[in-house]
């Protein structure tokens, strides 16, 4: 890194440069930039984007990232390094080579390509976004509702409808859905409708993402609720 590091970073930059143009070129996969995922409170925070990490947003193809890693991987041998519902990134290393940039370029002007007419392109990257709930009170500490006598409650009745028995009681678990991994619900938080609605959206969709914390029994998913009875005797 002393004496060829500027070299080898200038070498990187180019390449990253070079991979964005060509995902841009596809028309169908798009490099998201600063100002797409910036939020307007933050304009003046002086946030930076490191050029050498690629988000691609997969909107425009009609292929959901979860389709378009396993594309990826399985016809051309290119692991991607994290993805959302919509989106994947890839990044620019030191060990990045010509040869898997254009690898990289040609696999995505290729599927572009096969999924065009059979797709219903969705514009907007951020139009597939999940409505993400309003944040819950918390009713109680994390660890005193984890160890919690507790029931488990289906997220829909018998008719496939929301299960009212769910809503304003206490969760005992943290509920991830994956990607991001950001929790949806910890333990100890009140349990709204508007957060059971994103939790059975997200388990059921056609996105691909799990979601840790549920539980799945006999094609039903299960929450773990701390029981009233815990919740009177406990005065909270």
């Amino acid at each position: 890194m002393s004496l060829e590091g500027h070299a080898c970073l200038s070498r990187c930059l180019e390449f990253a440069e070079q991979l964005r143009d060509g995902i841009d070129a596809t028309g169908a996969f798009y490099v998201l930039r600063l100002d797409d995922m910036l939020p307007t409170e933050l304009r003046e925070d002086r946030v930076r984007l490191d050029p050498t990490k690629l988000t691609i947003a997969t909107g425009n193809s009609g292929m959901s990232s979860v389709q378009l890693q396993k594309e990826l991987y399985e016809r051309y041998s290119i692991q991607v390094e994290k993805l959302t519902h919509n989106t994947l990134s890839v990044l620019v290393t030191l060990g990045t080579t010509k040869s898997k940039v254009l690898r990289m370029i040609n696999a995505l002007q290729t599927l572009a390509e096969e999924y065009r007419e059979s797709s219903s392109p969705v514009h907007n990257w951020t139009s597939a976004n999940p409505q993400l709930p309003p944040l819950a009170d918390l009713k109680m500490l994390p660890r005193r509702a984890y160890f919690a006598a507790c029931d488990f409650l289906p997220l829909s009745d018998d008719e496939g409808a929301l299960n009212e028995e769910l809503v304003n009681r206490v969760a005992a678990d943290q509920v991830v859905p994956y990607p991001p991994g950001i929790p949806a619900l910890v333990p100890g938080q009140g349990i709204s409708k508007e957060s059971l609605n994103f939790l059975r959206e997200t388990a059921t969709g056609e996105r691909g993402l799990e979601v840790h914390g549920l539980i799945h029994r006999e094609g039903r998913y299960f929450l773990r609720v701390v029981s009233k009875d815990f919740v009177v005797a406990n005065g909270t």
